[in-house]
């Protein structure tokens, strides 16, 4: 049985040497919180886009476009950023998935049509951008990855490590 009782889902030996130090629960404790700390910084992503895309929809001029994607990835990028940071959960990383999609494609399109604009402009956009698809990549790339993320311990405690 894998890492949170997923078969075949991590490396043999370090599910096995997180529960010999710290007992099989304990080990699976250890390696969830691990999972969700990860979680919590696509979180953190979703947020700062969102926050940006909401703050920047007051100054979107008055193309209905602009103001749907602007108002609508305020929105999204929020309620993705607090579910990952505060609640972090593996089921929401399809919403992430899916959200980052959009994302891409909605502020893609934005970043495009406004290249011609003032530089703090296009600036902004890809920022946006950015930190939204950043946080879709994290929360996917943190999906189910423990044969590649241990937690070890050494002399001086216990502390991530990236194999």
């Amino acid at each position: 049985m894998g890492v949170l009782g997923k078969p075949g889902g991590s490396t043999p030996g370090v599910e096995d040497s997180l529960a010999a130090r710290h007992g099989n629960a304990a080990g699976s404790v250890l390696w969830r919180e691990h999972l969700l700390r990860n979680l919590r910084i696509a979180g953190v992503l979703w947020l700062v886009g969102g926050l940006t895309s909401a703050l920047i929809f007051n100054y979107v001029p008055d193309d209905l476009l602009y103001q749907v994607v602007f108002g609508a990835g305020g929105i999204v990028g929020i309620v993705l950023g607090v579910l990952l940071a505060l609640r972090p959960r593996t089921s929401l990383v399809t919403w992430s998935d899916i959200a980052g999609i959009a994302w891409f494609l909605a502020f893609g399109y934005v970043t495009v049509t406004t290249l011609g604009y003032p530089i703090e402009e296009v600036i902004a956009n890809v920022w946006i951008l950015a930190f939204g698809v950043a946080g879709a990549v994290v929360a996917h790339l943190r999906r189910d990855r423990p044969a590649e993320r241990t937690i070890i311990d050494t002399p001086h405690g216990t502390e991530g490590h990236a194999g």
